[in-house]
């Protein structure tokens, strides 16, 4: 099974709080301390007129980027909850595709069927 996404989604990781920083200038008034060296990621994405930047894990930006390259559900899952770098061991699938469902991303679903 493959899961076409929106092309206004893209995944985004960072060695900086490119998440914190952004957010900290959404709003009028003062701009709230952010520690700009901690490594943040991201889904950006097109809602109607407006970004929406959302925090997401390493995993989740790794699931999103396998997607959009044509792995299937199942590979890009293995992509995203391979910790070979210890840094996503937690990956929530479940959790994954609730996001992808609740922002509108997904614009389809291909079900292989074997000849």
């Amino acid at each position: 099974m493959r899961l076409a996404l929106h092309p206004s989604l893209t995944a985004l990781t960072s060695p900086h709080a490119v998440v914190s920083l952004w957010a900290a200038h959404q709003e009028d008034g003062a701009v709230p301390a952010v520690n700009p060296s901690v490594p943040e990621n991201a889904w950006v994405l097109r809602s109607d007129r407006s970004v929406r930047v959302l925090s997401m894990s390493l995993g989740d930006c790794r699931f999103v980027g396998a997607l959009q390259t044509g792995a299937t559900l199942g590979a890009a899952t293995a992509m995203a909850a391979d910790p070979g770098d210890g840094t996503d061991a937690g990956f929530d699938l479940t959790r994954c595709l609730a996001v992808l469902l609740r922002e509108q991303v997904v614009t389809g679903i291909t079900i292989a069927t074997r000849t």
